[in-house]
């Protein structure tokens, strides 16, 4: 829901439970299918919940960021038929605020992007995807956004950084210092655009 009103954007959670204890580093191992993993990357910002049931606490952890785990662990995971992943992270209600906020951005933007095409000829469609940026997917790790968005201003993806704003916004908060390199490139963006106004009259 955004203001009241259905969006038909959806979260796709997978619940585990265990009753084991906890690692000796306070993290919580859950076992389960590689399938599985699969079927939730099928969607963007899927997440899994584990449910503890000696504390009676929930732990979240993200599809994307237990595939990114197995990816750079060496081994060619995707022939595995099990996969074991830590839980480190409680599920708080700071975390449910800003999960559906990064969804919800990333879902507008895939909408206007399709949305922009619809009406175009196939010689105007074509034009447009070549001058679009493309679509940046944020990743729900504060630190590995972080990583993101560095690297990409560091490359001068001005448009890049604009066209993803609320993505970031999402991850970040709107006011945090996190912020401050994405407002500087939609300050880039926006003198672009005034210079070619300029230039065209």
């Amino acid at each position: 829901m955004a203001d009241g009103r259905a969006t038909n954007v959806r979260v796709h959670v997978q619940l585990k439970g265990t009753e084991s204890q906890l690692n000796a580093d306070g993290s919580l191992s859950i076992g389960g299918r590689r399938k599985n993993l699969n079927y939730l990357l099928m969607q963007p910002h899927s997440v899994y919940v584990a449910y503890h049931v000696p504390s009676g606490s929930l732990r979240v952890r993200t599809a994307e960021c237990i595939a990114r785990q197995y990816e750079h662990g060496g081994a060619n995971w995707t022939i595995q038929q099990t996969l074991t992943a830590p839980f480190v992270e409680e599920l708080s209600p700071e975390r449910l605020d800003w999960l559906p906020d990064l969804i919800c951005a990333s879902a507008r933007a895939s909408l206007e992007r399709r949305v922009s095409q619809v009406g175009l000829s196939a010689v105007d469609q074509s034009i447009h995807v070549l001058d679009s940026p493309p679509d940046v997917h944020v990743p729900e790790e504060p630190v590995l956004a972080r990583e993101l968005l560095t690297e990409l201003y560091e490359k001068h993806a001005d448009e890049e950084i604009s066209a993803s704003f609320a993505k970031f916004a999402a991850v970040f908060g709107a006011v945090s210092d996190d912020m401050g390199v994405c407002y500087m490139a939609e300050r880039e963006v926006g003198s672009s655009a005034q210079v070619q106004i300029s230039q065209a009259s």
